[in-house]
């Protein structure tokens, strides 16, 4: 038996199970105004007929979950699309290394255009989707899709993609991939109703020659000339400080700059980096850029956490700072404190 537990809320039906998925098949049972459906913890010998039948019981659906449960291997998204074509919501979380296959794409490439709101992908870690694949079913939906969370491999081409075309966008968590700079300013993003951005964004900080000890920029004794790969690289970090400080509506940031490869495996870590320039001011006397000044819209800002603190000797701001007091003036939602706005090792 399914444990079924059916609940009512003001907005729709609910049915929910943790066992096996025996209940359509033996009880025969229609449930035409059942709108979301969670299904977790079943067995790893269910059929494709077996898992259907639960589904053909509810064919006006919007929001399917399945949660920690092995998803028949013949299962296609067709087959969801074509039994539950109103699916608004799709929620798929898997932590095991198997893979569970396109379905999640597949379904959105077969549902009416401009239908799905929001999509919840976690694992497996170890393999990309098809980048031209995952870049066209994404892009099928880019008017209505309002949140977007992805923990798998996916490459930044089509994250990028996501970013400059769905102009419904409210929540955007992506992770164990990497969003190229380069992608990410390449285009002006879609939304401006972004509340939510987590991302990690692979930069391609100066490093050390061999053998060679490299004194981050902000840390080298003033006034020191900006070399070209540097210059290079303020004049992308503006144009991205730009694009995120244009989202009026932030609440919740975490930028990383930790890069993973197809298989969704770190290949850099740079946990004690901090993104640059980013929470400092612009200081023509000392000749140092600062693009805090773009990033003064953020008046609902509560939460900022990976590589965003400052590039200092000890990851905090100094007593007296000037930014300090821009920060107070600016984010007066934030959640924290003068003492507290070193994040290197917060999250969210």
């Amino acid at each position: 038996s399914l444990g079924i537990t059916r609940q009512k809320s003001s907005e729709d039906d609910k049915l929910t199970s943790s066992a096996a998925m025996s209940h359509r098949t033996r009880r025969g049972a229609m449930l035409t105004n059942l709108r979301s459906l969670k299904l977790g913890n079943w067995s790893r010998g269910i059929t494709k007929g077996e898992f259907l039948s639960i589904l053909e019981g509810c064919p006006n659906l919007e929001k399917l979950s399945l949660e920690c449960g092995l998803v028949p291997v013949a299962m296609t998204g067709e087959d969801i699309s074509r039994i539950c074509p109103n699916l608004r919501n799709i929620l798929h979380h898997w932590s095991e290394r198997e893979d569970q296959g396109t379905w999640p794409l597949e379904t959105l490439a077969t549902l009416p255009q401009n239908q799905l709101t929001s999509i919840s992908i976690i694992g497996p870690f170890n393999r990309c989707w098809d980048n031209e694949f995952a870049c066209t079913s994404f892009l099928r939906h880019s008017l209505t899709l309002r949140e977007f969370n992805v923990y798998r491999p996916i490459s930044s081409a089509a994250i990028a993609l996501v970013l400059r075309t769905c102009n419904a966008l409210e929540w955007v968590d992506v992770r164990r991939s990497s969003l190229i700079l380069q992608d990410a300013i390449a285009y002006p993003w879609a939304s401006s109703n972004i509340n939510c951005l987590k991302l990690e964004v692979l930069v391609s900080l100066p490093s050390s020659p061999p053998d060679a000890l490299y004194t981050p920029y902000y840390l080298q004794t003033p006034p020191i000339p900006a070399t070209t790969e540097e210059t290079l690289l303020f004049t992308h970090l503006e144009l991205f400080y730009r694009q995120i400080g244009s989202l009026k509506e932030m609440r919740y940031l975490y930028l990383g700059t930790t890069s993973y490869n197809e298989r969704g495996s770190m290949l850099r870590l740079f946990s004690v980096r901090a993104l640059p320039g980013m929470l400092a001011l612009s200081n023509n006397k000392m000749g140092r850029p600062g693009f805090l000044d773009l990033l003064s819209g953020w008046n609902q800002l509560e939460i900022f956490s990976g590589n965003i603190f400052p590039e200092t000797e000890d990851d905090d701001m100094p007593a007296g700072a000037p930014e300090i007091e821009w920060v107070l003036t600016h984010w007066k939602s934030l959640l924290y404190t003068k003492k507290t706005l070193s994040m290197s090792s917060s999250s969210f």
